[in-house]
């Protein structure tokens, strides 16, 4: 078994929303809590290592989440998904593809996820302070606002750019 480097798309889709999202359960768990301040019970190292696999498998969760609810919100008040037949995917078409998920639905993903993590923030914030300040929680809400509508975006374009795509590549077989 190979373990390939993590590429940037990753780090945006899924391990920077797991890095809030672990944060967030920090507050409420003092071995989670002591990865990040550098507890006497594991080394830097150890504590670094930790916090990066916890942080891809919550930003795992954090993306099944956001299939689960955000998506069919996005799609309520957007565009909704091609029935994508992959099968006219040929090799002169896979290539344009890629580039149509690595550079619109990997940021979806992000913005998704990111919107998703900071919901999951703002809920452990409410839950666990008795005095909320109000800053924090605009700051969220707004930061979120942003995010939904970047995320919206995103998934439009590549929908849009994908039935584009397996137009040409049905008119190429003509």
């Amino acid at each position: 078994m190979e373990i390939k480097e993590l590429e940037f798309k990753n780090i945006i889709a899924y391990l920077i929303p797991g890095v809030i999202g672990l944060y967030a359960i920090s507050r409420h768990s003092s071995t989670i809590s002591n990865l990040f301040v550098g507890g006497k019970q594991a080394s830097e190292a150890t504590s670094i290592l930790l916090i990066v696999l916890l942080s891809l498998g919550i930003g795992i969760i954090i993306n099944a989440i956001t299939w689960a609810i955000i998506r069919p919100i996005i799609e309520c008040v957007g565009d909704t998904r091609p029935d994508l037949d992959y099968s006219k995917l040929n090799k002169d078409i896979m290539g344009a593809f890629k580039v149509i998920i690595d550079e619109n639905f990997r940021y979806y993903q992000a913005y998704s996820n990111m919107f998703t993590s900071l919901i999951i923030f703002l809920l452990f914030y409410i839950y666990k302070n008795s005095i909320l300040r109000g800053d924090i929680i605009v700051i969220t809400i707004f930061t979120c606002i942003v995010l939904f509508f970047a995320s919206r975006d995103s998934l439009n374009r590549s929908y849009r750019n994908m039935r584009l795509l397996l137009k040409q590549g049905e008119e190429i077989r003509k």
